[in-house]
């Protein structure tokens, strides 16, 4: 008569040693979580449990992700994402941005011409309004702020041209024109300002219109 209940004290023992397990490894599956040991970082966990930093901090609501310490537990995946179906591969990005103090998803998305939903969805944000300086995000197709064309250098203004008169000098020519007298004997390469002669003709900088009244062309 103790032969069976014996048999059936090993059978409920075999059980528990077998059913157990399974029920801590889905229980753990259902909300895994990690324990922080001395010296683990986030850089160190996200690589270790193969989870972005970014989604780290969202699902521990971290306020600061410089600041974990030993014996913390922290959460490495959420409910929702182990029972949401597999996700289609992700577009490679075309930029990573790091996230300045004070900006958001929206300015970022802006300034590249993207969604807010795709560098959500490319760097596997939980809460939108939760990110940090110093984060990098992936930016799926991003538009590149384009380089500032290179400006042409102005043409210098057509020049009037002069022809001395009898009596005229630099002084009285520049003051026709409204220029300055360096300004003549700079465009006309003159070494010695008080020698020009009746007939030649000076070039006057800036100027295509006629002298004002009273000077001689």
């Amino acid at each position: 008569m103790q032969r069976p209940r014996l048999f059936a004290a090993l059978v409920g023992l075999l059980a528990t040693a077998v059913v157990g397990p399974m029920f801590a490894t889905a229980a753990l599956a259902a909300d895994p979580s990690v324990t922080v040991k001395p010296g683990d970082t986030l850089t160190s966990i996200s690589k270790r449990h193969h989870v972005s930093i970014a989604t780290l901090v969202d699902l521990n609501e971290l306020p600061n992700p410089n600041r974990i310490y030993a014996g913390q537990r922290l959460r490495v995946t959420s409910k929702a994402a182990k029972a949401a179906p597999a996700a289609t591969s992700k577009p490679e990005a075309a930029h990573t941005h790091v996230v300045k103090r004070g900006q958001n998803l929206t300015v970022i998305a802006r300034r590249y011409d993207v969604t807010v939903s795709a560098i959500v969805r490319a760097n596997e944000i939980s809460n939108e309004s939760r990110i940090y300086a110093g984060q990098r995000l992936a930016i799926p197709g991003a538009s590149l702020p384009a380089a500032p064309k290179a400006t042409k250098a102005p043409e210098p203004a057509a020049s009037a041209t002069h022809k001395v008169a009898r009596g005229e000098n630099l002084t009285t020519i520049a003051r026709a024109y409204s220029i300055s007298v360096s300004a003549l004997v700079k465009a006309n390469g003159i070494t010695d300002p008080s020698r020009i002669y009746a007939g030649q003709r000076l070039a006057i900088p800036g100027k295509s219109a006629a002298p004002k009244p009273g000077s001689t062309d």
